[in-house]
């Protein structure tokens, strides 16, 4: 674990994002390459290569891993990415002021569709602002029962 902490701090002093990107293609091309190598060692049906290969491979896929989030921590450092939690945070205001607006919606134009009835307008504008309300949430797995997305 400390090793890996030590990696990060080194990478984050030496290494600028063009850098790690290029550590990050190099890095998939020595996923590709090792598959390749796997693969032919399969075809030559020879335990000992395979062996090796599929080592090679896992290491290769290892440090795929590893650029591949040097360079996305490296991105959210420099403001070019932000986290989840801070992207969930600023998506929710808005979000939660739109469903006020909508849910409010009938309540406040009802008398102005419908002047000789409005509690008829603003049931039918309620029901199709919940429907929109509900269709939204699907469309991103929103669990209302418990409030999380899936």
């Amino acid at each position: 674990m400390e090793e890996a902490i030590d990696e990060l701090q080194i990478a984050k002093q030496v290494a600028s994002i063009p850098e790690l990107e290029e550590n990050v293609r190099s890095a998939k091309q020595a996923v590709i390459e090792s598959r390749r190598f796997l693969n032919q060692a399969f075809l030559e049906e020879k335990p000992s290569k395979i062996s090796t290969f599929l080592n090679i491979h896992g290491k290769a896929l290892e440090m795929w891993v590893k650029a591949e989030n040097l360079l996305r921590n490296a991105k959210v450092e420099e403001g070019i990415l932000v986290s989840l939690n801070e992207a969930m945070a600023r998506f929710r205001q808005p979000i939660e002021q739109l469903v006020q607006r909508i849910t409010a919606f009938p309540q406040n134009v009802a008398a102005r569709v419908n002047p000789h009835n409005p509690g008829h307008a603003m049931d039918i504008l309620q029901q199709e602002c919940i429907a929109m309300i509900r269709d939204a949430q699907r469309s991103i797995g929103y669990n209302g029962s418990t409030g999380t997305i899936q």
